[in-house]
């Protein structure tokens, strides 16, 4: 299946009855980024309209699931990551290095707009992914590496910059998400900076990253294995 970028509409009529009887309203921002609970091999969080879900596995380390969608009550695009269970990346490491290759997946939602009566934004139909070399330096405590993937039409990446504190992962990464809205604008992207949250050891290495600004929202996960 074609992974295409559509317009997302969503209308938000309900905002206005929820606020007026006391039930909550609209969120200041319109753009919501978190880490969630995950059963099943997809996250919790409840989406009202279209959602996009995706994830990424290795059954030797753990899963990370993630998924963007619509919050009606609060009148935002909402993404949301999480790893299932416990994930298993093996012993505590204390010094030297490990380089893991891992596949890595996002979905994202960008120029959102909200009006009184509606939100919009534009989409993937997919999630889009692709794999990456990582290398961790238990000594110095970092996490660096990158990866492409989507091809020349709609690329994608991930260039993360973590930070590794015993066997949890944590710091910052750069997402890459691909922008082209028409035939024109083919092979467009922009980045964003997202938050890291994870684990990692001897033979594994699992994280989610979520990330928005004021107009565009990002979740996502990866994970590897040790050479």
């Amino acid at each position: 299946m074609t992974n295409t970028l559509t317009r997302l509409c969503f209308p938000l009529a309900t905002l206005a009855l929820l606020g007026a009887c006391g039930g909550g309203g609209r969120a200041d921002e319109q753009t919501a980024a978190f880490t969630a609970g995950v059963s099943n091999g997809q996250v919790t969080t409840d989406f009202d309209g279209e959602v996009v879900r995706g994830s990424v596995n290795d059954s030797r380390v753990g899963l990370v699931a993630f998924a963007r969608g619509v919050d009606a009550t609060s009148g935002q695009f909402v993404a949301t990551a999480g790893i299932e269970g416990t994930p298993n990346v093996g012993d505590e490491v204390g010094r030297g290095t490990v380089t893991y290759d891992a596949e890595y997946g996002h979905v994202a939602v960008f120029n959102v707009s909200r009006g009184e009566t509606s939100i919009q934004g534009i989409g993937l139909s997919q999630a889009e992914t692709g794999t990456a070399r990582l290398t961790a330096d238990f000594s110095a405590g970092t996490l660096t590496g990158s990866g492409t993937g989507g091809g020349a039409a709609t690329p994608n990446g991930i260039r993360v910059d973590g930070r590794v504190n015993g066997q949890s992962v944590s710091g910052t990464a750069t997402a890459t998400y691909s922008t082209a809205t028409s035939f024109a604008t083919l092979g467009n992207s922009d980045t964003i900076d997202v938050r890291l949250d994870g684990a990692i050891g001897s033979t594994g290495v699992i994280a989610t990253y979520v990330g928005k600004t004021e107009d565009v929202t990002i979740a996502g996960g990866l994970v590897g294995t040790a050479d």
